[in-house]
């Protein structure tokens, strides 16, 4: 799975917790975190820390992995964008 924002991650905490059943008072035990905390989390609200980011995700039994992107190539044939744009290689 793929998390490319804050709002996807909330999105993701949210549906994990319910799918173990869990309210948000009961994530919030779990992860040694208040239940308002919780709430901000799931809604995506600024200055939620992730220390409790990385506390909630154990709880939820869930391990963030970080990969590196593969950097896009591109076949670009600079000679020739060279010659396009050089009017004295025309001749």
């Amino acid at each position: 799975m793929e998390i490319h924002s804050v709002r996807e991650l909330a999105a993701v905490i949210r549906s994990l917790r319910q799918e173990k059943g869990w309210t948000q008072a009961a994530l919030a035990r779990e992860a040694g975190v208040g239940r308002e905390w919780v709430i901000h989390l799931e809604k995506a609200r600024p200055g939620v820390e992730l220390g409790l980011v990385m506390s909630t995700l154990k709880a939820l039994g869930v391990c963030l992995k970080i990969e590196p992107q593969a950097p896009v190539v591109a076949d670009i044939d600079l000679s020739r964008i060279l010659s396009d744009t050089n009017p004295t290689s025309a001749r």
